[in-house]
């Protein structure tokens, strides 16, 4: 919810300055409840158990929606 997203988007999400990751598993969730689903296959990579979403405006939203709740 700290990143503007609905709170069944993802179990456990992981933030880093430009990206957003979450377990495979849990992936479906983020792409249904989070809007994930529309990101380009280009700003989405699997690695291992994991799936990053980076540079879609999307994800941008969601990173600067945290960064402005951590300013306050």
């Amino acid at each position: 919810q700290e990143l503007g997203l609905d709170s069944r988007a993802g179990y456990n999400l992981y933030i880093c300055d430009e990206s957003i990751a979450v377990a495979k598993r849990n992936d479906n969730s983020l792409k249904y409840y989070g809007g994930f689903e529309y990101i380009d296959s280009q700003d989405r990579i699997e690695m291992g158990d994991f799936v990053f979403y980076f540079n879609d405006d999307r994800v941008v939203s969601a990173l600067e929606k945290l960064n402005e709740k951590q300013a306050d």
